[in-house]
């Protein structure tokens, strides 16, 4: 019944509540008091020491997990638990990070008893990293500072998004008032580097909105940015890689809907498909003689739409990733070209002239390449742009309503920063036009003391409900960087990080230890030999420490941190160099216009890198005009594998095993390809079991061949 139902979804709640409160009291604990703090506190070199006396931990059913540990760790030390199988090595971890209770013996931290550690769940100055921190809802600077709460001193301010008139001590012996916002930020910037966060937040900085009004020095710096932008890419010869909004002209990277707002919504009236129904630029419309070429264009789309996904399912990846009409859409409009083709009229038509506009509102020339954009319809576009602005302008009625127009000399409130400092949209066909765009973007930043700037906006990101707005990855990386943030005297890691300890110099391992250099560190180190380069090595099989030694080479010298951190269907042509392809000459034209549409054509010059050896296959390309060369690189330099002509498919394999790219491969000529998406590529595989056989004859044939070129090549060039 009803009210039983109630009662049990109420009592759920309830047991939900109380488990996230037991994850965050496990997670943060809470502060003591500042007297008890203060006695609690260690003193000299005792601070970072550990030590363990015949501690145990049972499971729930009283079988022993860890048996009879004894263990001491001087301060300073760096140890690495290793346990070849079994969970011992983590669960020590666990024990000394004070996220599990041991059963027996006892846990010394810094001199003191686990006992008599005050009502922290975490010894003071000690902090530790898992697999699966706890993540808020708030900004993200507020998940990197939340639990170094410590008291309320006299000048306490409050922190932005936090509890009011709070300090926050940064580590037990920091003496760094984390309310002063400059010192904060740079402990918390520092964090990031390490762990490698810093490119994430920096992305989440070029998305956020920046208010003029009350940021008008930053503001007038980043407008700054946008022209030494436009001067870097001219110096390097790639003027062409943006398409910069100038009022007078269509911008072809752009969609129709942002060439006729050529600005942007900061309500709901103009934005998406509102856009489309909104008199004033329904008059607009009119006034450009717009009207019937949008509606025309509107009905090609949609038919071009169910022609080129038809057949697929609703909830396939390929819609959300590359149709501009929503699987939901689909049906609606091919019930709206019905009823035109019967010539209906009435409240229905206008509803269904409304959404066909719309849909022409959202095509954009350059990504679409259905040939739907004329010079002429450029024209009028550009016609009614300038009425609809001259519109907001002189009716009171409507110029309230949220519309920011672009200006190239003033800051756009409304806009991301990114968009405020490319001031256009990169052109889509040039092949790495967004890599090299965004790597000048970076370095121009920089060179204007503005990165660190970017990364504090990115702070305010919020994570989401549980971290949803983050990767799992990232999740992971956040937690870890506020352990860093406390520097604290003691560091718990249980592997908390994907591949942390590859023992590569650039792994994040390796800049944590630089990062402890002098202070107590414990790692779950799975690799014997990452293991061995540790100050001691404890190595468990099953419950019990087997050996405990030392290891062999040195911590990381301090001071190595790593530096700071970004309808016709498509073309025949492109429809022509598919079906020409062995592994796609038996599929069905829609099934083909499908791959063009889902795929990116990009353009390279002589001498440029399609793909380079070692990167990771996102994707596979086929070539639709000029010749390549695979090289593969060695000690005496590349070694040619072959040429590659119009019609090849590249980089499929190292798509299909997920394995980086095995060779480089350089144009020879102007070369334009279709980049193919590497998702893409495996659905056709996983539906069409024919291209799986056509890629398996084709990939012996290229082996055969390889092998045969590299038997003949000399000794002396071959790598060692």
């Amino acid at each position: 019944p009803p009210p039983v139902k109630e009662l049990i979804d109420w009592d759920q709640q309830r047991l939900d509540v109380a488990l996230k409160y037991d994850q965050v009291m496990e997670q943060f604990g809470a502060a003591p008091d500042s007297a008890a703090a203060g006695a609690a506190q260690p003193q000299g070199g005792t601070a970072g020491t550990i030590e363990l006396q015949g501690l145990g931990v049972t499971g729930p059913t009283g079988e022993p997990l860890l048996e009879n540990i004894s263990l001491l760790v001087p301060a300073g030390t760096h140890v690495a638990l290793n346990a070849q199988s079994g969970d011992g090595a983590s669960l020590l971890a666990r024990v000394i990070g004070r996220r599990i209770t041991a059963s027996g013996g006892t846990l010394r931290i810094g001199g003191q008893a686990s006992g008599a550690l005050q009502a922290a769940t975490q010894a003071p100055g000690t902090a530790f990293a898992g697999s699966d921190p706890i993540i808020f809802a708030g900004p993200l600077r507020d998940n990197l500072i939340y639990g170094l709460h410590a008291g309320e001193p006299a000048n306490a301010t409050a922190t932005p998004g936090g509890p009011a008139s709070e300090a926050l001590v940064m580590g037990p012996q920091a003496g760094v008032n984390v309310a002063d916002d400059c010192i904060r930020d740079e402990r918390i910037i520092n964090a990031l580097h390490i762990v490698g966060l810093d490119a994430v937040v920096y992305r989440f900085g070029l998305a956020c909105t920046l208010d003029p009004a009350r940021k008008a020095g930053l503001a007038g710096r980043f407008v700054q940015v946008r022209r030494a932008l436009g001067t870097a890419l001219a110096a390097q010869g790639a003027s062409g890689l943006i398409e910069s909004f100038v009022p007078e002209r269509f911008n072809r990277n752009a969609s129709i809907g942002e060439n006729l707002l050529f600005g942007v919504a900061s309500g709901s009236a103009f934005s998406g498909d509102n856009l489309a129904r909104h008199p004033v630029m329904r008059q607009s419309l009119n006034a450009a003689d717009l009207t019937p070429q949008l509606l025309d264009m509107g009905r090609r789309i949609a038919a071009a739409m169910i022609e080129i996904f038809a057949g697929l399912p609703g909830d396939h990846f390929l819609f959300e990733q590359f149709s501009f009409i929503s699987p939901q859409e689909i049906g609606v409009a091919q019930d709206m070209l019905a009823r035109a083709a019967a010539g209906r009229t009435g409240a229905a038509a206008i509803s269904d002239n409304d959404q066909l506009i719309a849909f022409a509102l959202r095509y954009i020339e350059q990504r679409h390449r259905l040939g739907f954009l004329t010079p002429e319809l450029a024209k009028a576009i550009v016609r009614a742009r300038a009425h609809f602005r001259q519109a907001m302008s002189t009716q009171p009625e409507v110029a309230g309503q949220g519309v920011e127009f672009y200006d190239p000399n003033r800051f756009c409130a409304a806009a991301p920063l990114r968009d405020n400092l490319l001031f256009g949209r990169i052109a889509h066909g040039v092949g790495g036009a967004s890599h090299r765009v965004l790597a000048a973007l970076h370095t121009v930043l920089r060179d204007a003391g503005l990165e660190q700037d970017v990364l504090r906006l990115g702070l305010g990101h919020p994570a989401g409900p549980g971290g949803r707005q983050l990767q799992p990855a990232e999740r992971r990386a956040l937690g870890l960087a506020r352990c860093l943030v406390r520097a604290p005297e003691i560091l718990v890691l249980d592997q908390p990080l994907p591949g942390f300890d590859d023992g590569s110099p650039a792994s994040a391992l390796s800049r944590i230890r630089s990062f402890m250099a002098g202070k107590t560190l414990v790692a779950v180190i799975r690799d014997a030999t990452i293991a061995a380069t540790f100050d001691m090595v404890v190595r468990i099989e099953g419950a019990r420490v087997i050996t405990s030694g030392t290891g062999t080479a040195p911590v990381p010298a301090p001071g190595t941190a790593p530096p700071p951190p970004g309808a016709p269907a498509p073309g025949n042509d492109e429809i022509l160099a598919l079906r020409a392809v062995p592994i796609f000459a038996g599929l069905d034209p829609a099934r083909l216009k499908l791959i063009a549409f889902t795929s990116e054509r990009l353009s390279f010059a002589a001498g440029d890198t399609i793909f380079r050896q070692g990167e990771a296959s996102d994707a596979a390309y086929v070539m639709l005009a000029g010749s390549a060369e695979a090289q593969l690189a060695s000690a005496q330099g590349p070694i040619p594998l072959g040429r590659i002509g119009t019609h090849a498919l590249i980089g499929e394999m190292g798509v299909i095993n997920a394995a980086p790219r095995s060779a480089s491969v350089i144009a020879l000529s102007a070369v334009t390809v279709l980049r193919l998406p590497g998702a893409v590529l495996l659905s056709l595989l996983a539906e069409l079991p024919q291209i799986g056989l056509a890629v398996m004859r084709d990939q012996i044939n290229r082996t055969v061949a390889a092998e045969s070129r590299l038997a003949a090549v000399k000794p002396s060039q071959t790598p060692p």
